[in-house]
Formats: C-alpha cells, structure tokens, sequence
C-alpha cells in the first residue's frame, strides 16, 4: 500500500539530500510529493513511486547511491541508510543494519553525523 512519507523519514531524506555533491532540486521536489511502499514486512526498505510529473535529476542515468549515513542502533550494531536514485529519481531509502538483525530504533535525522559519499 502506498502512503505519504512520515515525518522522521520526510527530515532524513532532507538530511541525506543536503550531503549530496550535485544539484538535488529535483530530487528535493520528488520527496515533497513523495508516497512510498514498504518492500518488505519490517519497513526496512522504503520504494518510491514513479515523479513524471517531476524533472529528473542532472545525473547519470545508472542506479546509484549518492549518499549513505551510518548510525548506531541501540545494541551498537551499526545502521547503515542508503539513498537510491535511479535515472535521476529517488527509488529506495534502505535501511540495513550490519548484523542482519531487525532495527531496534529508526534514526532520528538530527542524530546522524557520519555519511559516505558517492565518488
């Protein structure tokens, strides 16, 4: 089922974008109008659907990940969160925690410090 993004993910998204080396204008447009699907049953990854009526991103047409933040969870495991753009359109936030193990604590955007920039 699609829905809107929550807030939390609204602010991380905007985080995630503010680290990134190009021009994210259109990408920051899609994430206004954005609805998402979970892919799988713990949330972990979040699909975007398609912005025609949205510009593409000036970027190469390929899938990347532009930016990716790291957090700890609560038990110290490390989160990594990653930021799928496809052909100039946001595709998935991703979620993936090193130990394979479910997500104790979604990150807050305010508490993320460390990213790994695409390049």
């Amino acid at each position: 089922m699609n829905r809107p993004l929550e807030i939390h993910e609204q602010r991380l998204l905007q985080k995630l974008l503010d680290q990134c080396a190009f021009d994210v204008t259109n990408l920051r447009t899609q994430a206004t109008i954005a609805k998402v699907r979970n892919v799988n049953s713990d949330g972990s990854i979040l699909r975007f659907e398609d912005f025609s009526s949205v510009p593409s991103a000036p970027m190469p047409p390929i899938h990347l990940v532009p930016v990716e933040a790291v957090f700890p969870d609560t038990d110290g495991v490390k989160i990594h969160i990653l930021l799928h753009v496809r052909e100039g359109r946001l595709y998935e936030l991703e979620f993936l925690k090193e130990d394979a193990t479910k997500l104790l604590v979604y990150p807050d955007a305010d508490e993320i410090k460390d990213f790994i920039l695409e390049g």
